[in-house]
């Protein structure tokens, strides 16, 4: 039938309509709106009508109308099968059907790399909405997963967002680290390791030491993350760092972790270095596992940000730790970030001599030199919309879902990697 309304069509010349598969509606079209005969103009959507002779598939808005024939059961190649929303045909006529996000999935011959379905094996049965849902699981998270997280208190932050920022390149692309050292070694500034850890704790890092204080034991930490007692005068370093002993306790029988620390940072070794405004914090290293570039675990705190606070440190390995029992691994670009390091950057933002030349906050005003902040593996690139185009990462997507839960949130909205500890209670960012 559809050969005989062809053959026809090539043999009568019409004027002023428009021919087979050709444009004829959408919001902005201005051209001929009156199809060839027999044809008839279908809409594939608020911005495209076509031409046809009945409508293409389940994937088109005319299929759900009384102009088109009976819909097609499956979906045509290259058009939507699945998705949270979608209402159309879940199996296709011709290819798989894959899943790009928890938003997407399209009949194609192959699943690209940067989609969720590459995670999953394409020699069993197609994937679907519902067969993606174990990458993006929304955790149940009872109070025992969170006891030893600090609440969320809103007294303590001016702004939900973050007002001055680096406007770094996704952390996913670039690594920072290794483009500092190339740059420092260009310029002749750069320190071997070695020498540089030396020079570490002469300079700004104090080791954690135990101590006894009024015939009881503690650790000498900063008195923010001390959860019993802060006794002056018996530790060295500046004047914040002092005895810290568990409340009630006389000896090492103590149930609290030490220093605020818990899970895989357990027993690690605390130190204090300086950030915003010359206070001293308590940071412990991050472990490789967690880094994102592993071999930036033994540079130096001017040459990498590969320290967390204590308290954040805790919440991260809780929240890591539940991600990875759903198969997303989290991982950590830059963590807590000194006034040098900091200084560096604003350096190469006035010169533009390197980093590109890129924005970066004037030092003491960034959250990485609170040690709340956070540069994740989220691959999204930076967020220019309402939304981000974040729809093809897993771990951005458990983030969304979980992140809140264990006191992480947004807080700069062009950066999807950028996360920061508030504690446990606080709400998801309203542009993420």
């Amino acid at each position: 039938m559809h050969s005989i309304l062809l053959g026809f069509l090539l043999c009568v010349p019409l004027v002023s309509s428009v021919a087979l598969y050709e444009q004829c509606g959408g919001e902005g079209y201005t051209g001929l709106k009156s199809c060839d005969w027999p044809l008839q103009c279908f809409r594939r959507s608020r911005w495209f009508s076509s031409c046809q002779v009945s409508c293409p598939g389940a994937d088109w808005e005319c299929a759900g109308s009384s102009a088109s024939t009976k819909a097609p059961a499956l979906a045509s190649a290259w058009g939507q099968c699945g998705g949270e929303g979608w209402t159309g045909a879940t199996s296709c006529a011709e290819y798989p059907c894959y899943a790009r996000s928890r938003w997407y999935s399209q009949c194609r011959p192959d699943c690209p790399a940067d989609w969720i379905c590459s995670t999953t094996s394409t020699t069993t049965a197609p994937p679907t909405t519902t067969t993606a849902e174990p990458e993006i699981i929304d955790e149940e998270v009872t109070d025992e997963d969170v006891e030893e997280l600090e609440l969320y208190d809103p007294d303590e932050y001016d702004d939900e967002e973050e007002l001055e920022t680096d406007d770094f390149p996704d952390p996913s692309e670039v690594d920072l680290d290794e483009l500092q050292k190339k740059e420092e070694e260009l310029n002749g500034e750069f320190e071997p390791e070695e020498e540089e850890t030396r020079r570490r704790r002469r300079r700004n890092m104090v080791r954690a030491t135990s101590c006894k204080a009024n015939g009881k034991s503690g650790t000498c930490i900063s008195t923010s993350s001390c959860k019993g007692t802060s006794i002056p005068g018996f530790c060295p370093g500046a004047t914040n760092i002092q005895c810290c002993v568990s409340s009630g306790s006389g000896s090492s029988g103590s149930s609290k972790p030490r220093g605020g620390l818990c899970g895989n940072y357990a027993g690690s070794t605390i130190s204090s270095i300086k950030g915003n405004g010359n206070v001293a914090y308590s940071v412990v290293k991050i472990k490789k596992n967690h880094l994102a570039n592993p071999g930036s675990y033994s540079l130096g705190p001017t040459k990498s940000d590969n320290t967390m606070t204590s308290s954040t440190a805790c919440a991260f390995d809780k929240m890591a730790t539940a991600a990875k029992k759903s198969g997303v691994t989290i991982t950590i670009a830059s963590g807590f970030r000194t006034v040098a390091r900091q200084q560096y950057f604003w350096n190469c933002y006035l010169s533009k001599r390197c980093n590109g030349g890129n924005l970066a906050a004037r030092p003491g005003t960034s959250n990485h030199g609170r040690g709340v902040a956070l540069d994740l593996n989220t691959n999204c690139g930076k967020q220019y919309g309402a939304r981000p185009s974040c729809g093809g990462s897993r771990v951005y997507q458990w983030l969304y879902k979980n992140g809140h839960k264990y006191g992480f949130t947004r807080t700069v909205k062009s950066e999807p990697w950028h996360w920061e500890f508030r504690g446990v209670g606080v709400g998801r960012a309203s542009f993420s």
